[in-house]
């Protein structure tokens, strides 16, 4: 698993009460519209209540002589900033999503329920995209 990890990794996460919303983060979107994207997918999925719980950047500093670098390092931090995700169902939305994503499985302790192989960002800028994930999350809407 860690040499499947990413680098750099930078991620956004949102929690409703039976979802969460793993997605890559970019500077290059803002974040008001990653955000608004990301709490209208999971109100799609039926959430009254959608909470930013924060970013995650990885490593902290570019310097490669700086110590805390490792993997080993970065499973541990990740699987702490992930402990509130529990046991809601997970969404990734990112470039690992299809393969090389075994590190995601196991710092969140569970596969996610739905994989989609571009980010928020990619998604504003794409209605096809937009399209194309709301007719996957109609897999999981309640009925």
């Amino acid at each position: 698993m860690l040499n499947s990890l990413p680098n750099p990794l930078n991620l956004g996460v949102w929690l409703g009460q039976r979802f969460a919303l793993i997605s890559e983060w970019t500077d290059d979107a803002s974040g008001r519209l990653q955000t608004s994207l990301a709490g209208n997918i999971l109100k799609s999925l039926g959430e009254s209540e959608v909470g930013f719980h924060g970013t995650f950047s990885w490593p902290v500093f570019a310097n490669v002589k700086v110590a805390g670098r490792d993997s080993a390092l970065l499973v541990d931090v990740l699987r702490r900033f992930f402990e509130p995700v529990g046991a809601r169902q997970v969404l990734w939305l990112g470039s690992q999503g299809d393969s090389g994503s075994a590190w995601l499985d196991d710092t969140l302790g569970q596969p996610p329920r739905l994989r989609f192989n571009r980010s928020l960002a990619a998604l504003a800028g794409d209605p096809s995209l937009k399209r194309e994930l709301w007719r996957v999350l109609k897999l999981l809407a309640p009925s």
